[in-house]
């Protein structure tokens, strides 16, 4: 899914940075790149996507495996009935 969002963005014309970030103020982010390295982004207008991680909340986690998170969902071999 994020592949297909990025396609989407740059025939968009809109730039896609994948980093950590802290603002300075409201139009100057504060960028540190998986590399390392660091930057400062200047714009008028930002979105900021930051993902998701699969999580099983402890009183579901029971060990069965009709209960799972949303990437067992759909790593799903079969599509139940």
């Amino acid at each position: 899914m994020a592949g297909g969002i990025g396609e989407l963005a740059k025939l968009r014309g809109v730039t896609l940075i994948q980093a950590r970030g802290t603002f300075l103020d409201g139009h100057t982010l504060e960028i540190k790149k998986p590399d390392g390295s660091t930057d400062k982004l200047k714009f008028e207008n930002c979105v900021i996507a930051t993902g998701s991680s699969p999580t099983m909340p402890p009183a579901f986690n029971i060990g069965d495996p009709r209960v799972m998170d949303s990437t067992g969902a759909l790593e799903l071999q079969d599509i139940p009935g």
